[in-house]
C-alpha cells in the first residue's frame, strides 16, 4: 500500500521533475524502506522534499535543463539511512530518529534551494531563508508527531536550523569550487545533512 502510494506520487511528479526514471525509482523506494524499517511517518520528510522538488522545477521551467541521476538518492539515502537503521537495531528511540531524519531532510532542502536560489537568474542564494524554508516544508512533516516532547525539541530544533544555514553556506562553497565526479558532491551532500541532524541525539 505505502509503496503504491509513493509510486504514484512519483509517477505524478515525473513530468516535471529532473529527475531521471531510476533516480525516480530509487526515491521511491528510499520512501518505502524508510516506511518499513522504522514507520510511515518516516518516510513523510523525504516525500515532502520530492513535492517541494516538483514544485519548484515547474515554477522555474528547469525541467530538462538538469539531469538528476540515481546519486541524487545516494545523497538522501545518506542523510537519512542511519537514523532509520538506529531505530532497527535499537539503538535510538523512535522520537529521536524521527527528528534526525527530518532535521536531516530539512537540511537537505536547505542546500537544494541555496543552490537552486544561486543559479535561477533574478534569484540570489539566501542560506537563512532557505534554512527556514527546509526545516518548515521538510522538517515539519516528521517534527508534528512529536508535539508531545514540544520542550525537548526546543532547543535542537534551534541548533539545527542554525546548522542547515551553516550547511547551505559550506555547501555552495564547495559546489562553486568543486571539479570532481559529480557523485563525489552529492555524497558530500548527503554528509553534510547527516551532520546537521546531529542534534536530534540531543532529545531525551
Amino acid at each position: 500500500m505505502v509503496l503504491a502510494a509513493l509510486l504514484l506520487l512519483v509517477l505524478a511528479g515525473s513530468r516535471w521533475s529532473t529527475l531521471s526514471g531510476g533516480a525516480l525509482l530509487g526515491g521511491a523506494l528510499l520512501g518505502y524502506g524508510c516506511a518499513v524499517i522504522a514507520d510511515w511517518r518516516f518516510a513523510l520528510p523525504p516525500v515532502a522534499v520530492f513535492i517541494c522538488h516538483v514544485v519548484t522545477t515547474r515554477k522555474h521551467g528547469l525541467t530538462g535543463k538538469f539531469d538528476h541521476r540515481l546519486d541524487v538518492v545516494l545523497s538522501h539515502c545518506i542523510a537519512c539511512l542511519p537514523w532509520v537503521m538506529a531505530v532497527d537495531a535499537e539503538w535510538l528511540k523512535r522520537g529521536p530518529a524521527l527528528a534526525g531524519v527530518s532535521f536531516a531532510m530539512g537540511a537537505q532542502l536547505a542546500m537544494l534551494d541555496t543552490a537552486t536560489r544561486a543559479w535561477v537568474p533574478g534569484l540570489a542564494a539566501t542560506p537563512g531563508r532557505s534554512a527556514v524554508k527546509g526545516l518548515m516544508i521538510a522538517s515539519l512533516p516528521g517534527l508534528v508527531w512529536l508535539w508531545p516532547q514540544a520542550r525537548q525539541l526546543a532547543m535542537p530544533t534551534a541548533a539545527t536550523l542554525v546548522a542547515m544555514w551553516s550547511v547551505s553556506l559550506i555547501f555552495q562553497h564547495i559546489r562553486v569550487n568543486y571539479h570532481g565526479h559529480v557523485t563525489g558532491l552529492w555524497i558530500i551532500k548527503g554528509l553534510l545533512a547527516l551532520a546537521a541532524s546531529s542534534a536530534a541525539l540531543l532529545i531525551p
